[in-house]
Formats: structure tokens, C-alpha cells, sequence
């Protein structure tokens, strides 16, 4: 998570640079002076980035509703 300031520095310099990264914090990395920090998630969080992922989505829902 960024604050939108920081996001929205990121994004625009990427896009002056030619950057094209896997996702929003790949571009925040860029920056000089950011340092990123990982954090484990209680529960699954899947990011959506090819169709395959929807069928691991797909169980992740089921499984929660029953």
C-alpha cells in the first residue's frame, strides 16, 4: 500500500522512462530512497494477472462460502 502522492510519482516517472513493470510496486522500487517492505498476509491475497489465476480465485470463493 502507498500513499497516492508516492504512487502517483511512481507511475509518471515509469511512464517518462519507458518503464513497464509487473505491477504498481515494481515502479515504487524504482524510486530512489523507497525501500519496500514485505508483509504476510493472514489470508490469501492472489493477484489476477493471467486467466489461469481465476481458477485459483475461483477455489479461494468457494472455499469461503461453504
Amino acid at each position: 500500500m502507498f500513499s497516492r502522492e508516492l504512487l502517483e510519482r511512481a507511475l509518471s516517472e515509469a511512464a517518462t522512462a519507458g518503464f513497464v513493470g509487473t505491477d504498481e510496486a515494481s515502479a515504487v522500487e524504482r524510486l530512489p530512497g523507497v525501500r519496500l517492505a514485505a508483509v504476510e498476509a493472514l489470508r490469501p491475497n492472489p493477484k489476477l494477472t493471467t486467466p489461469a489465476d481465476l481458477a485459483l480465485v475461483a477455489a479461494l470463493l468457494t472455499d469461503r462460502m461453504t
